[in-house]
């Protein structure tokens, strides 16, 4: 993904959906991901496709009209396997990316609650410092005119 790209998708989200992201946010994995796969699934499908195409057309040229209808068969039988190996493959890459996304996920919630610990204490001694602050100023002016 070149700059570019990644410069109109980050701003495609912020503007879209109000969050922005920066370069080296865990989701962008997923973008990159995604693309390099459905490249490498559509070329593996063209080659297929095209070694099959290649086969067909030498099958037609030495079959008379029947073994036409038998190659339309065999190509409909291909065109249905060839679905359902794309469809397993995408299948195989959105669950290692979903997997890969619930990791990086719990890895951020992690951090996430390891940084608001420590502040959820400070706000408690701040609550208390301000008690103390209001039980002081109390004090001091009841001594004053009592």
């Amino acid at each position: 993904m070149t700059d570019d790209e990644l410069d109109a998708l980050i701003k495609d989200v912020a503007i879209k959906h109000g969050i922005g992201l920066s370069r080296d946010d865990p989701i962008l994995i997923t973008q990159t991901l995604n693309k390099h796969l459905m490249k490498s699934n559509i070329s593996a499908m063209e080659d297929i496709m095209e070694n099959f195409r290649q086969e067909i057309e030498m099958g037609i040229t030495k079959w008379s009209d029947t073994s036409r209808i038998n190659a339309e068969r065999v190509m409909n039988a291909s065109v249905h396997s060839s679905k359902a190996i794309t469809n397993q493959i995408i299948e195989n890459a959105v669950n290692a990316i979903e997997n890969e996304l619930v990791k990086k996920i719990n890895i951020a919630q992690t951090r996430i609650l390891d940084v608001s610990r420590p502040i959820k204490l400070i706000s408690v001694l701040n609550i208390l410092a301000s008690f103390v602050t209001l039980l002081s100023v109390f004090i001091l002016f009841y001594a004053k005119y009592a």
